[in-house]
């Protein structure tokens, strides 16, 4: 695509689908832009753009982008991007936990539906001694 369309205008096209998309999309087009600009030579854009991604993937359900920029790094970083990226890592991790125990606790706090049918509650029971009385005839 690149190399048909020119660098500028495909990095124009891929940063208007990530900020039109959705966390999910935005990860993995993001992860997509990182291959590209790492096929143009470009190691700190597809290490910036790893690093966004990222943001968006919570390691332990979602390791593909964490992988990528794993190997990524192996292959062109130094020891201290590697560990810039698990410095990352842990910090999206803590950012995900605390996320997901937050919602816990508004579930928690939800009435609880039941799918048994209402039951009406007997109201006072009636008193077989009871007399009617009217007023009227008082």
């Amino acid at each position: 695509t690149a190399e048909l369309v020119g660098v500028a205008h495909t990095r124009a096209v891929y940063e208007r689908g990530i900020s039109e998309l959705g966390d999910v999309g935005a990860m993995q087009l993001s992860a997509e832009y990182a291959q590209t600009e790492l096929q143009l030579g470009e190691v700190d854009r597809a290490r910036a753009l790893l690093a966004y991604a990222a943001q968006f993937a919570d390691p332990r359900t979602d390791p593909r982008v964490w992988q990528q920029w794993h190997d990524f790094e192996v292959q062109h970083g130094s020891e201290d991007s590697f560990k810039e990226m698990l410095r990352v890592k842990r910090s999206v991790q803590a950012r995900a936990t605390d996320a997901r125990h937050l919602a816990e606790v508004e579930l928690s706090k939800q009435p609880v539906k039941s799918n048994k049918p209402a039951v009406d509650l007997p109201t006072a029971t009636a008193n077989p001694d009871e007399v009617a009385i009217d007023d009227d005839d008082l």
